[in-house]
Formats: C-alpha cells, sequence, structure tokens
C-alpha cells in the first residue's frame, strides 16, 4: 500500500503543480478555496481507496460510501 500512495502522492503533487488555483481577494477566509480544496481532497481519498485490491476491503468500506 506505501507503494500505491508513494506513486499516487506524486502524481496529485504534479497534477497540482500544473493546474491553475483560483485567486481570491480574501485569500486566508475564502470559503469557495476552502471548499474546493476539501472536495479534491475527498476525491482523491476515494481514488486512493477504489483501487486498493481486495486484502483492504474493510478499510474501503470504513472510509467509502
Amino acid at each position: 500500500m506505501g507503494v500505491y500512495y508513494t506513486k499516487m502522492k506524486r502524481l496529485w503533487d504534479e497534477l497540482d503543480d500544473m493546474s491553475k488555483v483560483p485567486v481570491c481577494a480574501c485569500a486566508t477566509s475564502c470559503q469557495a478555496i476552502k471548499k474546493t480544496m476539501a472536495l479534491a481532497e475527498r476525491q482523491r481519498l476515494m481514488h486512493f481507496l477504489m483501487h486498493l485490491n481486495e486484502n483492504y476491503e474493510a478499510l474501503r468500506a470504513k472510509y467509502c460510501c
């Protein structure tokens, strides 16, 4: 699982580097940016969990759905 996570993390970091993040005038208090980041984190968690092998079914069931 560690190798899989490391590969995914590297890809997510590369994607972050290439993605344009919205700019907001109220940077520290912007709810839209916070919600966008929370959504991205949730999507990454779901992707990670859904691609684990069967040995991690209990973990997947705990955090998915």
